[in-house]
């Protein structure tokens, strides 16, 4: 059930996007869709790894995501505002 009204949550903001851009609202959808091929062929990659050279190498391939967040992830916080500060309301 959460994942239903996740869903429909996504899908209203996507909803939004695409009427607020209008008549680019056609590349938004090309990016979206090429993001997803990608996203669809990781598990493919990783099993082609698996068959190829073991699962113990595949295995190692599944570090690269939390490397790559650890890489690309700013180092101190206090340096950007924080965009969820203006939305919370206090108790």
């Amino acid at each position: 059930m959460a994942g239903d009204i996740q869903l429909g949550l996504v899908l209203d903001h996507q909803g939004n996007l695409y009427s607020d851009l209008g008549k680019q609202s056609a590349a938004i959808l090309v990016l979206d869709n090429a993001v997803a091929l990608m996203g669809r062929l990781i598990p493919l990659g990783l099993g082609l790894a698996a068959q190829n050279f073991g699962l113990y190498a595949a295995m190692w391939l599944l570090l690269l995501g939390p490397l790559a967040l650890l890489v690309g992830l700013p180092r101190k916080m206090g340096d950007q505002p924080s965009r969820i500060a203006g939305r919370c309301k206090e108790v």
